[in-house]
């Protein structure tokens, strides 16, 4: 049967007639459509569906008509199980370590050189090439490392068949020799290798073949002349060749544009990328080097703004120092991975990273034990597991934009292409990628060609570049953006790619990339400005009182003013103004909320609120069975078989708290809570069966400050009296009505002295909530103090109390710093209380400035803050 081939200039329509026949081939019978690799199979197969659509013909797409070459040719020999790249990469680093060699070092062979050499023993293989046949052929060319890639084919053909697996390479080789029984279509080659003209050519003699290749004018140098040899070498193969003629075609607006570094580079394709300067935008596609780090920086950069969780981190997060050491000298890999799987922490602070690694070291495992792997050193473990994590793919659903390899070009238009990296020695490369059979000095008088086609040389890649990126350009309908970075990441200066000649003097940007708006308005006297400021804050100076969070427009005085005479203060509220003014005026004033973060357990805060609204419902419902037991120990059992029947409840009404939880966690969230509260309540009996006038539980979540209670309130000279609202955890009086205390609960893993606080005005809680409970609901009975219960740790050692009654209604450590004077008591109130009405004259008047000049250690708004965190 014939082969038909279609040639013609990029945008010629060759796919476009190929679509037409295919569509036809479908009406009568089975076909497929074969690309070069996945990513075209897919684009094609979508443009497809789209032309059916369009020209209103209708096709069965039954099964996966396009594939790659590769995966054709694993359905053609019925998909037959092979060794993976990775495998093939093991099985030669392995036997490098153990072979004699003429040139590489034996005591410095990298992952990376065993990955060359197993790449290129692929490509021999595809094409039909032996270690026999390799070896007559470097008769004619090659040098001492061809030789030592001849001793290691040989080797791992041995070990392969021993172990009785297969690599593709083999798969290819008999694919070579099986037919197809319906239509072909081959599509987006450029050019055809040895093998995969035999493939075609023996698949063709049972069967129609349509396929197409690229052409181009003269003018189109260097790869006009490529393109033309790669169309001679094939047509002895075909019957019929068509040719297409060229169509007129408007090349899309090019922007050449250069940056100072690469990272530079980086933020400015992530800003184009998401259409930050235009939201008309369409799209974009950026196009990098397969192997380029590029995307997967930029992938970190685009994380870093958005904010999610955390990207792909580095191997040395999780394989520190210390745990490479702790690993033997020299072990097998199932020996490596099973100490260091063990060595591993479960609640590692970067979960991602944790799954990733223990999935590599399952891998791993595994292929040692496919493999019969034996020893390999530490460093070469430490390599080999660094080379894996280093080359895993960013899938595209992560990425809010479109990623595409240069190398594998594209088909289809597409609106907005961004090529980055337009440096000399990267796109085009100035040597091959291959390191195997790159050096042409090594050739005979009379070379054999068969190698130089399975490895092309400088020239030809060059060529190859050059059409790829011609490619790119052509397919861009609206917009094509080239970038370049002056200076690499060891800051030595680059060069523009040659590619970039004709496109003019690229414009320079600067680092920080703005909008047009703010480039138009940018001046002299602006950028001075920012200076100046930047100096005053760094000096605490406050000069320019608006750049200091110092509100000076009237009107917005006026509005914080109103506002916040009306409104209800809350201890915790003024607490936060009084850690950082400015985090109160971005929670408090502009009502911004920092994005929770979703996690399969139950948020710290979510718990909290069950475990209050446990106590809560128990001190309410069944104080009397408390106060029972205080006599009658026997009565804890009966409390401790209540504890289920209130989880029930509780659990229920607060479901919409667990939705975000892992199903699978809540039992396990459950039993911890059950026990947390149950040790709450039989340390709170044991605690008060050992004092002679015990306070118990009176009040639970007292609220004032709402239309039931009104507001604490508190006056301020010359101006509207200070109203304070709040919610007191638990309140303890007396048998008789004479004394309370305040008990506030803290769910939190630890709980710092109070006292010190209350001195410096950071802790007004305790103090405030005295003072409501004996004005608006006790004004009889004496205060004698507030403590605070970790109830987390079964702890209660901070607070505020009069000590003349410790050991009688509570019981703390007589050296405790809670314990207080009749004196200092009257001290702490009045110094809330001062500080209390500084924070609200403050905030009535805008006042948001940073009380000191340090970092903080850690705040959700650190992006909106100029202060910084430490």
């Amino acid at each position: 049967m014939p082969i038909t081939l279609i040639t013609g200039p990029v945008g010629s329509g060759r796919t476009t007639l190929l679509f037409e026949k295919l569509s036809d081939a479908l009406a009568k019978g089975k076909a497929v459509y074969i690309a070069p690799n996945e990513t075209l199979a897919t684009e094609l197969r979508t443009a497809f569906l789209s032309f059916l659509e369009e020209s209103g013909k209708r096709a069965a797409l039954v099964g996966d008509i396009f594939l790659s070459l590769r995966s054709f040719v694993y359905r053609l020999t019925q998909k037959t199980p092979t060794m993976t790249s990775f495998q093939q990469t093991l099985l030669c680093f392995e036997l490098l370590q153990s072979q004699q060699l003429r040139y590489f070092d034996p005591h410095h062979i990298s992952f990376q050189i065993a990955r060359d050499a197993a790449s290129s023993i692929h490509t021999l293989k595809k094409n039909g090439i032996s270690p026999e046949q390799l070896e007559v052929l470097l008769e004619t060319r090659g040098s001492l490392q061809e030789y030592d890639l001849l001793t290691l084919f040989k080797r791992y053909e041995t070990k392969r068949e021993d172990l009785h697996l297969l690599d593709e390479g083999d798969l290819f080789q008999r694919a070579c020799s099986l037919s197809y029984t319906g239509e072909i279509f081959v599509d987006e080659f450029t050019h055809l290798q040895p093998g995969e003209r035999t493939l075609f050519q023996n698949l063709a003699a049972q069967t129609h073949m349509h396929l197409t290749l690229p052409e181009a004018d003269d003018e189109h140098q260097p790869f006009a002349s490529f393109l033309k040899k790669s169309i001679s070498t094939l047509q002895p193969l075909t019957h019929t060749h068509q040719q297409l003629p060229k169509k007129n075609h408007e090349m899309a607006q090019t922007t050449l544009l250069s940056l100072r570094s690469s990272l530079d580079e980086t933020r400015f394709c992530l800003q184009q990328l998401l259409g930050t300067e235009d939201e008309s935008f369409s799209p974009a596609m950026i196009v990098t080097r397969q192997r380029s780090a590029f995307p997967k920086i930029l992938f970190q950069e685009w994380k870093n703004v958005q904010n999610p969780e955390r990207a792909p981190a580095p191997v040395s997060r999780i394989f520190s120092e210390i745990l490479q050491i702790s690993l033997p000298e020299e072990a097998s890999l199932l020996t490596f991975a099973e100490q260091l799987r063990k060595s591993l922490q479960p609640t590692h602070s970067d979960p991602s990273l944790h799954l990733r690694f223990l999935h590599l070291l399952q891998t791993l495992s595994a292929q040692a034990h496919l493999l019969q792997l034996k020893t390999f050193s530490r460093t070469e473990f430490y390599e080999i597991i660094q080379f894996h994590l280093e080359q895993e793919n960013i899938h595209q659903p992560q990425l809010p934009f479109e990623t595409r390899s240069f190398e594998r070009s594209i088909s289809q238009p597409h609106p907005r292409i961004i090529i980055p990296e337009m440096n000399e020695g990267n796109i085009p490369f100035l040597a091959p990628e291959h390191f195997f059979f790159s050096d042409q000095l090594d050739f005979s008088a009379s070379p054999n060609p068969l190698l130089d086609e399975i490895f092309p040389a400088a020239d030809q890649l060059l060529a190859l570049d050059a059409f790829r990126f011609y490619t790119f350009l052509t397919k861009a309908t609206e917009e094509v953006v080239l970038t370049f970075s002056l200076l690499d990441h060891k800051g030595q200066e680059t060069i523009p790619s040659s590619f970039v000649k004709n496109f003019g003097p690229p414009l320079p940007i600067e680092s920080q990339v703005f909008s047009p708006e703010a480039l138009q308005t940018l001046g002299t006297e602006a950028l001075l400005q920012r200076i100046t400021i930047e100096q005053e804050r760094r000096a605490m100076r406050k000069d320019h009182l608006s750049y200091h969070g110092l509100i000076q427009d009237p009107e917005a005085r006026k509005l914080l003013k109103e506002r916040f005479t009306q409104e209800c203060f809350s201890p915790s509220r003024l607490e936060t103004y009084a850690e950082c003014p400015m985090r109160f005026f971005f929670e408090k004033v502009l009502g911004l909320k920092p994005e929770e973060e979703i996690t399969p357990e139950v948020q710290p805060k979510d718990r909290g609120t069950i475990i209050h609204a446990l106590l809560e419902c128990f001190y309410r419902d069944y104080r009397n069975l408390f106060s029972a037991a205080l006599t009658d120990a026997s009565k804890e059992k009966e409390i401790s078989a209540l504890l289920d029947q209130l989880l029930d409840e509780v659990f229920l009404q607060h479901d919409h708290l667990l939705q975000q939880s892992a199903p699978a966690l809540r039992p396990f969230e459950r039993k911890a809570i059950r026990k947390v509260i149950e040790k709450t309540l039989f340390l709170e009996l044991e605690t008060a069966r050992a004092l002679s006038t015990p306070l118990l539980p009176s009040h639970c979540e007292w609220i004032f400050g709402t239309e039931h209670v009104k507001p604490l309130s508190l006056s301020l000279e010359n101006d509207d009296d200070i109203l304070i609202q709040g919610r007191v955890d638990r309140i303890d009086v007396s048998h008789d009505g004479s004394s309370f205390l305040i008990v506030d609960y803290k769910t939190g893993k630890s709980i710092e002295s109070i006292r010190k606080k209350i001195e410096d005005g950071l802790h007004l809680q305790i103090p405030l909530y005295i003072a409501a409970v004996q004005k608006l609901l006790l004004p009889h009975a004496s205060a004698l103090g507030g403590l605070l219960f970790a109830v987390m740790k079964g702890e209660k050692t901070s607070g505020m109390l009069k000590k003349e009654h410790n050991e009688k209604s509570f019981s703390l450590s007589s050296r405790s710093r809670a314990l207080i004077s009749e004196e200092e008591w009257e001290d702490l109130l009045e110094t809330s209380f001062k500080y209390t009405r500084d924070y609200v004259t403050a905030i009535r008047n805008g006042n948001f400035s940073h009380l000191t000049s340090e970092p903080c250690k850690y705040c959700t708004f650190a992006q909106a803050c100029r202060r910084g965190t430490s």
